[in-house]
């Protein structure tokens, strides 16, 4: 899957084109730009009162937000000019963040952490198990983008 814009596509106009993008979000997590927004942001998912995220909007109305959005709430900005439901990498640029780094950050809170597949008990007329989704709760998606953005961070020599 490569991403040209905010356009997620499975073809790609060049071979590779997927890797050097993962590996461009690499070098810019592992720079100091990205080291710097990667330990805000861990300041800010500790900070939650609630810890839950969640996905595809920055806040719900019950106040629960995604991880740029617990960013957003730890800085107290309130207006952004980019649209908050359908540029959250552009909010997390406008809060500091590198632009591969609020990419990578929307992209392990949205898509990467999504919940997983399980074979259904019992028996089937297909001849094989039923696979059921069971999707992430917001409890287990602050659990999981914490421990990723822990384990992004270079430890101090």
């Amino acid at each position: 899957m490569s991403r040209i814009g905010y356009i997620y596509s499975e073809d790609e106009d060049y071979p590779g084109q997927f890797g050097l993008w993962q590996a461009n979000c690499s070098r810019s997590l592992k720079g100091k730009a990205g080291q710097a927004a990667l330990r805000e942001l861990e300041k800010a998912l500790l900070a939650l009162p609630k810890k839950r995220l969640i996905a595809g909007e920055l806040e719900n109305a019950q106040g629960e937000v995604c991880a740029v959005g617990a960013l957003k709430k730890y800085r107290g900005t309130t207006e952004t000019q980019a649209s908050p439901t359908y540029d959250m990498e552009g909010v997390g640029r406008e809060l500091g963040m590198p632009r591969l780094v609020a990419w990578k950050v929307v992209a392990v809170n949205d898509i990467e952490i999504d919940g997983s597949y399980v074979d259904a008990e019992g028996p089937t007329r297909y001849g094989s198990a039923l696979r059921q989704f069971i999707p992430v709760t917001p409890e287990e998606r602050y659990g999981q983008m914490l421990a990723w953005v822990q384990s992004q961070i270079a430890k101090e020599a």
